[in-house]
């Protein structure tokens, strides 16, 4: 569906030009509106858009977050103290104050980082994803508008019709030409015209209605769309749409999926190494008043966990996503062929 739409709207960047808004969007109070005003409203004003964003801003702060060293690590110990004679209170006893960091190895900070840029590369594309849904669905109730207002004019003039049709056919039988059931009868179509009608008033304004939904508004300000509804443009050649294959969110996202997949396996083995952690501090000893220093290493013996788990799970989320990747690929490029024919 979404390479249908994708499809549809890029045959109207092909002939209408982009749909990048250069100035704010105003909606026309009690006025037409056009498909390019209501695709840059739905752009600038839809909500769920807006809450998309902040899940962008989101990744930024997470991509921020990864890139952060470990905290320094202030230790103090006290020791031998309250013991028997000789170390009873803190007369005897040694105070060691520490600073300590970890130094991490195998380039995990940077393994972060680059998981960090590429899920924040996945949530744009989500974005993007939900602008052309958001694109698809003006459009489809821009359409149905347009539709409405043509059935209502063509229905407004069957009623005048019809209306003409009963008096005349009254006349007719004021003369005595024909039966006054005929005259019944043209009354019922004109009532029956008249039910229609209102129907489809309702039905338009409830599609006004939804078309407004679109970029946040409850009530409509516009009065119609306008729109050539009968205007059949030369529809562009299939390469034009292949070429513009690679814009496509959902391919797109694909490719960038796969990426991430491959960082995480990056990361999974950069974690197996073990981080060095090195200390250093002072040693007062109560009992004469004297002072040393400490220093201290130590680092993990990766002996029985060496994160082998992770790193084989990660490898084949890596060998599903570029399976799945490629299915989406084939999908989209026959979707495409037959969504051209139905265009044509």
């Amino acid at each position: 569906m979404r390479t249908f739409v994708f499809a549809l709207i890029l045959f109207s960047l092909l002939i209408g030009g982009s749909l990048a808004p250069e100035t704010a969007a105003q909606v026309p109070e009690g006025e037409a509106i056009t498909l390019a005003e209501a695709y840059r409203l739905a752009l600038e004003r839809n909500p769920m858009l807006d809450g998309a964003s902040w899940a962008v801003r989101s990744a930024d702060g997470r991509r921020i977050q990864a890139g952060l060293w470990p905290n320094p690590e202030l230790e103090f110990e006290l020791g031998e103290f309250g013991g028997g004679v000789k170390r009873g209170g803190f007369d005897g006893s040694v105070g060691v104050l520490k600073l300590g960091q970890v130094f991490e190895l195998g380039g995990k900070r940077r393994a972060r980082e680059e998981l960090a840029a590429s899920d924040r590369l996945l949530a744009e594309w989500d974005y993007r994803s939900l602008q052309l849904d958001v694109l698809a669905g003006t459009g489809v109730a821009f359409a149905k508008v347009a539709a409405l207002q043509e059935r209502l004019a063509l229905e407004e003039e069957q009623v005048a019709l019809a209306g003409k049709v009963l008096e005349a056919v009254r006349q007719r039988v004021e003369g005595g030409k024909v039966s006054p059931l005929d005259a019944t009868r043209a009354g019922v179509e004109l009532s029956t015209a008249r039910i229609q009608l209102e129907s489809t008033r309702r039905e338009l304004e409830s599609a006004r209605r939804m078309l407004a939904a679109q970029w946040g508004e409850r009530i409509p300000l516009f009065e119609r769309v306008d729109i050539d509804f009968y205007s059949i443009r030369q529809l562009p050649g299939e390469d034009a749409f292949r070429q513009e294959l690679s814009r496509n969110p959902d391919l797109a996202r694909w490719q960038e999926e796969i990426e991430r997949r491959r960082l995480a396996t990056r990361l999974a083995r950069a974690v197996a190494w073990p981080d060095l952690r090195l200390s250093g501090g002072i040693q007062r000893f109560n009992e004469n008043s004297e002072t040393a220093y400490v220093v201290g290493v130590s680092i993990p013996i990766n002996i029985f966990d060496r994160n082998q788990g992770a790193v084989a799970a990660s490898t084949a989320e890596t060998r599903r996503a570029e399976a799945y990747g490629l299915a989406a690929e084939i999908e989209i490029e026959a979707a495409l062929a037959d969504l051209y024919g139905t265009l044509s």
